[in-house]
């Protein structure tokens, strides 16, 4: 039976809920002005918008990719903090970073700078040349945030 398997980097984008590290902390940075993270800064992502995901997923179901393990990543490879730095300074500046636990070592159960571990199965990494900017799909996220959250209140 042919087979493609698919991995994504960290996914962020429209129609996301509170279990997404970007949507989650951009409601928390609208909404409350604050942005309350459970561990420290300095873990990388390589983020990937969901429309560039399923683009890039659909591509794969051609032959060039049967058999085969890909990992579909974006351009952005940054650090949680860099990621707050960038939601504080396009909310304006004004928003308080709250470290709750900042010696956690969240890489017990979750990698800190890369993905990779050691698997007999080599797997292709796939960035498209064609992509949602990062700064763009985060002030998107920010738009559909604000639009459900405070468009409604008012």
């Amino acid at each position: 039976m042919d087979y493609t398997i698919i991995r994504y980097g960290s996914l962020y984008g429209p129609r996301a809920d509170e279990r997404n590290l970007i949507h989650r902390i951009i409601k928390q940075a609208i909404l409350d002005k604050t942005i309350k993270v459970g561990y420290g800064t300095d873990e990388k992502r390589d983020f990937i918008h969901v429309h560039d995901a399923a683009r890039m997923s659909v591509d794969l179901l051609s032959d060039d990719y049967k058999n085969t393990h890909v990992i579909l990543t974006g351009y952005q490879h940054i650090s949680r903090g860099e990621l707050y730095g960038i939601i504080n300074e396009m909310l304006g500046g004004n928003i308080k970073i709250e470290i709750l636990n900042p010696e956690a070592d969240r890489s017990r159960g979750h990698y800190k700078l890369t993905p990779y571990v050691f698997r007999p199965q080599v797997s292709k990494k796939l960035v498209s040349s064609k992509y949602v900017e990062f700064g763009q799909g985060i002030l998107n996220c920010m738009e559909d945030i604000y639009e459900k959250h405070i468009t409604k209140e008012s």
